[in-house]
């Protein structure tokens, strides 16, 4: 309950950086992190750590010698985040559009989840953040997208040429944008 406070707040008080007025459900948590490999190490991003609820999934079921860079700009969130003790977690305070000043290797990231609003974001950004997740993406590598409505999947055709689309029980319903990267 009190998660869900306080994400509520962090919404009405930063509603044009927050998506949700309540955290992902299960089900959503689950399948933002489908390609998240306990058997391999990987290098994953986290595109709007939000308290943390998808940061500490993806954790759950990362290899033990992946690493998992997150971004998030909500000063609340990031307090939250910061209390995550897991040497693997690299916390970024930071827009999730300053990810290339953070990691600058092209095609070197297996996996980026994100959960920022590209439906209240300006298009320049939206198409900013995308530009830049394929540049640092390996060959194969899997950009998952959450969104509260299917509307994007034109959107992730144009730049990745494929784009899979998965609805989850949640609050508002969800849909998770799954592209990958195969040039």
């Amino acid at each position: 309950m009190r998660d869900f406070i306080k994400t509520s707040i962090g919404f009405l008080r930063n509603v044009s950086t927050t998506g949700a007025i309540v955290e992902s459900s299960s089900q959503t948590q689950e399948e933002l992190t489908t390609f998240v490999n306990k058997n391999t190490p990987q290098v994953i991003v986290e595109f709007g750590a939000g308290t943390g609820v998808v940061t500490r999934r993806i954790l759950e079921k990362m290899h033990h010698l992946s690493v998992l860079h997150s971004f998030e700009i909500n000063d609340n969130f990031a307090e939250k985040i910061g209390q995550i003790q897991d040497r693997r977690l690299h916390f970024h305070h930071r827009s999730a559009d300053d990810v290339d000043e953070v990691i600058s290797a092209p095609s070197s990231v297996d996996l980026i989840i994100s959960t920022v609003p590209i439906t209240i974001l300006p298009a320049e950004l939206v198409r900013s953040l995308t530009v830049k997740g394929k540049a640092l993406l390996k060959n194969g590598g899997h950009f998952s997208q959450l969104v509260f409505s299917p509307i994007y999947k034109r959107h992730f055709k144009q730049y990745f040429g494929n784009c899979r689309i998965v609805s989850c029980l949640n609050m508002p319903p969800a849909f998770i944008h799954h592209a990958t990267k195969n040039d």
